[in-house]
């Protein structure tokens, strides 16, 4: 069984490694030597009778009427070859986001469906820089999927074959002389990317995303950065030192309990810093009090405390941040064994006082307590 899940979690990695998201983000000048072969064109409604010079020939007649009608159309020709233009009330917009996740979805959606793999995003500057960042961000974001479904025919060795939008370039003139404003987009697309590496590891099942799996990840993230640190205390040795909760909780599964400590200092000088904890109850089946099966289906869920600080350092170690942060996973697997803990069982927390079991599906609040 270890031997297949090793299989696994390679496998594992290798698609969250690959995950479905625009990977590059590129910044240029707002301009026509700039376009290339693809782009995506957003404007404001007031804007589609009076269009860029270089697509204004082409935005005439029916597709001009579609346009207005439906609020996007792919457009061929003038200085791409292919245009998508999306209008957006863009008065609307720089009062609230709302609404612009939608639109960020569709435009995803449609550059998918034509499997455009790269494609410029020339934004109208009559919206504001906050939200054409946050339009960035929700891009990124829509093109996460988590995936590992292999096409038809494949044998089991191949890998999924994906379709992907992987490079974006954003022509703005402002970000080269708004070094505030370029910042912020350079953090759109570290928080986009924080936000699908979450959501891949938060969606691996159960008999993958173990708690040596989770450790894994943890790992991982502090040899690609060398701004965070991780150590560990696992299995007995965390028994050994008092902590009896987690270890209760987890004494069952295959996979040890452990706890998981992750650090980034981005700022030396000072002594403050921030604490997350993050509950990584990496399968969740009640214990002795069983859940009822089709309420067991998606407690591989469970771990998304957890799943959220590894997510978090991800971001820290690509942005740079300078603020201090440490973070700890509360990793165990509430497994069914002859060994599990049972209801009535009195454990003894890491702090010295004693808990007595009344419901085995309650474990996250001891596991957090000794991680804490």
């Amino acid at each position: 069984r270890e031997q297949k899940r090793k299989k696994i979690s390679t496998m594992a990695e290798n698609v969250l490694d690959n995950i479905n998201r625009i990977q590059t983000v590129d910044f240029k000048d707002q301009t026509t030597d700039n376009i290339g072969e693809n782009l995506v064109l957003v404007l404001d409604t007031k804007e589609a009778d009076n269009a860029p010079d270089f697509i204004k020939d082409q935005l005439t007649g029916d597709v001009l009427a579609d346009l207005k009608a439906t609020k996007s159309a792919l457009v061929y020709g003038g200085k791409a070859k292919r245009t998508f233009v999306q209008l957006i009330d863009t008065e609307k917009l720089n009062k609230t986001a709302d609404g612009l996740t939608k639109v960020a979805e569709g435009v995803y959606s449609a550059l998918e469906g034509k499997k455009i793999v790269e494609t410029g995003l020339w934004i109208s500057t009559t919206l504001n820089g906050v939200r054409r960042n946050t339009f960035l961000n929700q891009l990124i974001i829509a093109s996460h999927k988590f995936c590992m479904k292999t096409k038809t025919g494949a044998t089991p060795s191949e890998e999924p074959e994906y379709v992907r939008v992987n490079k974006v370039t954003v022509l703005d003139s402002e970000l080269a002389t708004d070094a505030t404003l370029k910042a912020d987009f350079d953090f759109a697309v570290v928080k986009a990317h924080a936000y699908g590496y979450t959501n891949n590891i938060g969606k691996t099942r159960g008999s993958v995303a173990t708690p040596g799996f989770m450790e894994e990840q943890a790992r991982y993230i502090a040899e690609r950065y060398s701004s965070i640190t991780v150590e560990s205390i696992v299995g007995e040795d965390l028994k050994n030192l008092g902590a009896g909760l987690i270890s209760g909780v987890g004494q069952a599964a295959l996979s040890p309990a452990r706890i998981v400590t992750l650090s980034y200092q981005g700022n030396p000088d000072s002594d403050e810093w921030i604490g997350l904890v993050g509950k990584g109850i990496t399968y969740d089946t009640g214990g002795l009090n069983l859940k009822p099966g089709m309420s067991m289906n998606t407690m591989y869920f469970d771990k998304m405390g957890a799943t959220n600080v590894l997510g978090i350092f991800k971001g820290l170690g690509e942005s740079n941040l300078k603020i201090n942060v440490a973070g700890s996973l509360a990793l165990a697997e509430n497994a069914i064994d002859a060994a599990s803990y049972k209801p009535e069982d009195i454990l003894t927390s890491l702090k010295g006082y004693t808990v007595e079991i009344g419901n085995t599906d309650a474990e996250g609040r001891l596991a957090l307590a000794d991680t804490m």
